[in-house]
């Protein structure tokens, strides 16, 4: 006969943590002219986006050129979360036993003979026991 007993431990455990998201930034620069009838012309445009951003824009007047500047800032995120470790344990446990076909059963008659037989060894025990004892205190 085999025997398999197959068991599963799941332990959870909660931990948490800090992600810590570095700061961001984005910018907008536009070069802007203006014309001989007064108009204003984009020159060029520059653009650097970010993921999460606060927006600030300044306007820079030179002589011939106009320069509007947007700039956008953000602080660094931190995050609280709570994570779960999962750890699964399986344990294998077998047992073999070998069940043995018995030839022939014992008789009602040798198994009082068996029990007779022990009986009387413990009785013949008993019995040194006591002459060794008779016999030490005698000295």
């Amino acid at each position: 006969m085999f025997q398999r007993n197959d068991s599963v431990i799941v332990e959870d455990r909660w931990r948490d943590s800090i992600i810590k998201l570095p700061a961001d930034s984005a910018w907008l620069r536009a070069w802007l002219e203006c014309d001989s009838t007064g108009n204003v012309l984009l020159k060029e445009l520059q653009a650097v986006n970010g993921r999460n951003t606060s927006t600030g824009a300044t306007i820079i007047r030179t002589d011939t050129v106009t320069l509007f500047e947007v700039n956008c800032n953000t602080d660094s995120l931190e995050l609280l979360l709570k994570i779960r470790d999962r750890r699964i344990k399986e344990l294998e446990r077998s047992l073999e036993t070998q069940v043995r076909e018995v030839e022939r059963q014992l008789t009602g008659w040798q198994f009082i003979q068996m029990y007779l037989g022990r009986l009387f060894l413990m009785l013949i025990a008993a019995l040194a026991v006591l002459i060794g004892i008779k016999l030490y205190l005698k000295r």
